[in-house]
């Protein structure tokens, strides 16, 4: 039988590791919805200077 305290030492660190995993997505999300904005502000500033 597995020892019950290294059961809760991986089940912690998988805890840990998926929490850390979707921090981290979250954040990569963010940061391409920011670049996606700016790219959309440099492509319609030359507009008005257009027409």
């Amino acid at each position: 039988m597995p020892d019950p305290i290294l059961i809760d030492t991986f089940s912690r660190l998988a805890m840990a590791l998926g929490i850390g995993f979707l921090v981290g997505v979250e954040r990569g999300w963010r940061h391409r919805e920011g670049r996606r904005m700016e790219h959309a502000r440099l492509a319609c500033a030359p507009m008005p200077s257009l027409g």
